[in-house]
């Protein structure tokens, strides 16, 4: 009834554009509805953490393919797509603190990869001078140094 008013017409018409996925590239609101109403359930029994979001990527294709593709071959473009997601974004990423919940598909991610990958962790202390200038008896000693 909402997106019968006029206000609502351009998300109606998105809403309907994002049904097309369920309908033989029909758009339909009904099943666009269906299709986020989907997603929102997901979202709330994700992990059961009430701080939640999601990334829904809709319409995905591969660029480097020039050709025309059927839709088993669209299928199967999106699962390898998505298979590379899951092994470059935890390599790109570095900083996401494990409590972080992350998945790409149905596959949870960590975020250690380059940590896994690490033979030996160098220590380097460097020297901090708090009055003396850098330049002053450089590389000796000074009261007023400390080690980083």
């Amino acid at each position: 009834k909402e997106f019968n008013q006029s206000q609502y017409a351009s998300v109606a018409e998105c809403v309907a554009e994002y049904g097309k996925a369920t309908s033989n590239g029909i758009p339909s609101l009904d099943k666009g509805i269906a299709r986020l109403c989907k997603h929102f359930e997901d979202i709330c029994k994700f992990h059961k953490n009430p701080y939640v979001f999601e990334v829904i990527l809709d319409k995905i294709h591969d660029r480097s393919s020039k050709q025309a593709i059927g839709e088993k071959d669209k299928k199967t473009t999106v699962a390898e797509i998505i298979k590379q997601l899951q092994h470059e974004v935890p390599m790109r990423y570095l900083h996401i603190d494990e409590k972080f919940k992350f998945s790409v598909g149905k596959k949870e991610l960590t975020f250690r990869y380059w940590q896994e990958r690490l033979v030996e962790l160098t220590e380097i202390e460097i020297p901090v001078r708090s009055k003396t200038p850098w330049h002053e008896n450089f590389g000796a000693n000074t009261p007023d140094q400390y080690w980083l």
